[in-house]
């Protein structure tokens, strides 16, 4: 049966600066070449006041275990 290890990555923002999309994917692909795969992407801080974009994502990743 396989087996599985998860890694949780918080990515925020502030209010006038939006999530910076070129480091998170350079994190991403870090973890990627550790075996890492993103799983689920969840929007968990909804939306300031007047601008419609997520401030707070929470990122799933997953990858196998050994044996």
């Amino acid at each position: 049966m396989k087996k599985f290890e998860y890694y949780l990555v918080e990515v925020t923002d502030h209010a006038t600066n939006p999530i910076d999309a070129d480091a998170l994917t350079e994190e991403l692909d870090a973890l990627g070449r550790e075996g890492w795969e993103v799983v689920a992407v969840t929007d968990r801080g909804g939306n300031w006041r007047w601008w419609s974009r997520a401030h707070l994502l929470l990122v799933t990743l997953k990858r196998e275990l050994p044996g």
